[in-house]
């Protein structure tokens, strides 16, 4: 909310962080051997292939939590 305050400017900033930070999910989704299949919102929906697909998801997950969190902490709004 506060970075939508900023106007035009705000906006940019809230779209570079968001752009950033899927950027970010998309690579470690790959890096664990699955497929983003789509966004909706603030989320996004990935596919694992194989046999060892729930453990390549499950640490996909872990690693998506863990950016995630990094993420709040370097980046104050």
């Amino acid at each position: 909310e506060r970075l939508l305050e900023g106007g035009d400017d705000g906006l940019e900033r809230l779209s570079r962080l968001l752009n950033e930070a899927f950027a970010r999910y998309v690579a470690l989704v790959d890096a664990h051997g699955g497929e983003v299949a789509y966004f909706a919102g603030d989320a996004l929906l990935a596919w694992f292939p194989g046999r060892e697909a729930a453990r390549a998801a499950i640490a996909a997950a872990q690693a998506l939590v863990a950016t995630t969190e990094a993420g709040r902490e370097d980046k104050p709004v």
